[in-house]
């Protein structure tokens, strides 16, 4: 369902992402096509929408965006000479390529001079990056022609096998042997769908074929992955627009229609230290402003991942109503007031149940608060027999130990029946009173 939730997403904000087999990088050099010759200038902070391609120990070149290797046959290391030449001469075969398909003169010009052997004596460095330019403004990557010779061109290339339909666009077509994109959950960088175990195989199928997906959908739901997954430029601000990662575990939120909200959930969550309950209220009108507020319609989409070794780990994923949403946060808010006028963030509530919350909290500790904050779920009894116990060791309570105890409390008032007797009747008695 989310993968599906996820293509839909790119459906309705296609203006949001890269063409297909494009990636924003970072560029370090811009040549420049004249008819005198080539014009390689360094430039500082330039990042563009280029052609990208999945590429390990394998020659792939990649059109008109690649490396100095690939480019001019540079190589720092004189014992990879012969391979630089040989990625070089793929790279001027991949131009060529295109200018079969696509009558385009100034690609012409350009392979023109890479085979006259240009001498460029530029001190590249391995990973940086080249574009190329013409009449110093229009960039070669960004024409509709190569666009989409190089939309067709990455589809072939995609490792597709034998056509099944597809299990999310329910088409007939070819099938992804491996699926391409990573996603940066954390340190680890993974997969949604891969099959690299017997255990993981079924009816024969390997590798991804376990979930027969078509590129065409394995682009949309990654690209919106990958969006999703942004962090904000701003170092300042934690998280992201549609996005925060607490305790291990990365949360990623979206609307399922066009509007989407105003801000993040990242101030709700940690907050800081001397924010009011009524800054916050403040905040929420502000975030869920211009958002239609339909309790019927299931339209908030919330997927709760991890990773372990590599592998992407889909934690929880829950359709909501957005105005459910809002009335749950703002329950949230009023759970936590026992005079002091403030409001803790989730981190901060959940570290109460630590004496080293740095290195002792378990991702739990952060679900638990999460699925009051967004779901109503009840605290469970892990939640607050650490906090009684952290008090009668510190022999004081704290205003976040009255705001942890009264939102237990509070989360407890449809559910009094813990296992614990002596819980279950201060449960009980506060729900009467």
């Amino acid at each position: 369902m989310y993968v599906q939730r996820l293509i839909e997403f790119a459906d309705h904000h296609e203006e949001k992402f890269p063409p297909i087999g494009y990636k924003r990088k970072d560029i370090q050099w811009v040549v420049d096509v004249e008819p005198t010759g080539l014009l390689v200038s360094p430039v500082k902070n330039l990042s563009l929408i280029v052609p990208d391609i999945g590429r390990s120990s394998n020659i792939k070149p990649i059109l008109l965006a690649d490396k100095p290797d690939y480019v001019f046959g540079f190589s720092a290391n004189q014992k990879d000479q012969e391979r630089a030449k040989e990625r070089q001469l793929a790279f001027i075969n991949l131009l060529k390529e295109y200018v079969a398909e696509v009558e385009d003169e100034d690609v012409k010009f350009l392979i023109h001079y890479l085979e006259m052997g240009t001498n460029i004596e530029e001190k590249f460095s391995s990973g940086d990056f080249i574009v190329f330019r013409v009449n110093d403004e229009e960039y070669l990557h960004e024409k509709s022609s190569v666009i989409n010779f190089w939309g067709k061109y990455v589809s072939q290339d995609a490792g597709v096998e034998s056509d099944l339909t597809c299990m999310f666009c329910h088409e007939r077509r070819p099938i992804l042997k491996r699926h391409s994109i990573n996603f940066l959950i954390g340190k680890e960088r993974t997969k949604m769908i891969s099959a690299n175990e017997n255990a993981y195989e079924s009816y024969g199928l390997k590798k991804s074929k376990i979930a027969p997906t078509c590129f065409e959908c394995e682009q949309k739901y990654g690209k919106a992955l990958e969006y999703l997954l942004n962090k904000y430029k701003d170092r300042k601000l934690v998280g992201g627009p549609h996005m925060y990662s607490l305790g291990g575990v990365t949360y990623v939120y979206w609307l399922r229609n066009g509007e989407q909200l105003n801000g993040s959930f990242s101030t709700f969550i940690s907050p800081k230290d001397k924010q009011s309950i009524s800054d916050m209220r403040l905040l929420l009108d502000q975030v869920f402003k211009g958002v239609t507020i339909d309790q019927k319609v299931n339209n908030f989409c919330l997927l709760v991942l991890s990773a372990n070794k590599a592998r992407l780990i889909v934690r929880e994923y829950v359709e909501e109503s957005i105005g459910r949403i809002k009335e749950r946060i703002e329950k949230f808010f009023d759970a936590q007031d026992v005079g002091q006028g403030r409001y803790y963030g989730i981190y901060t509530l959940a570290s109460t149940m630590y004496k080293k919350a740095s290195t002792q909290m378990e991702k739990y500790a952060i679900e638990e608060w999460m699925g009051w904050f967004l779901y109503g779920r009840p605290l469970s009894a892990r939640v607050l027999l650490p906090v009684l116990r952290r008090i009668q060791a510190e022999g004081a309570m704290y205003p976040k130990y009255g705001a942890v105890i009264k939102s237990w409390l509070v989360s407890q008032k449809d559910n009094c029946d813990t296992g614990d007797p002596i819980i279950d009747l201060v449960c009980l008695r506060f729900k009467h009173d």
